[in-house]
């Protein structure tokens, strides 16, 4: 895992445990691809490269994209912005840090 990879779920997961404060930095409707984005002091290309690592991370622990956690519940997260509830994201996160 790249460094930007580790400090980008480092602090999706920081902010999920302080209560997923709405655009501080992230987005509660969001996904994990589209916060990327959103990570402080990130630049674009920054955020391509990104991009490319968490897919390929998803496509090796048997996630398919480019709906990992399920369409259905991407698209139910997103309506009722509750991403930063759903707990297979949330464990697959914290797993991806402990490895």
């Amino acid at each position: 895992m790249s460094y930007l990879m580790r400090k980008f779920l480092t602090a999706y997961i920081e902010w999920v445990d302080a209560g997923a404060p709405e655009g501080k930095p992230f987005c509660r409707g969001y996904g994990l691809c589209p916060n990327k984005y959103r990570l402080p002091d990130t630049a674009w290309a920054d955020a391509r490269e990104l991009a490319q690592e968490l897919a390929g991370m998803f496509v090796q622990g048997g996630l398919e994209m480019p709906y990992p956690f399920g369409q259905d519940a991407y698209d139910r997260d997103s309506y009722h912005d509750l991403h930063h509830l759903h707990q297979p994201r949330i464990d697959w996160v914290r797993k991806q840090l402990a490895a």
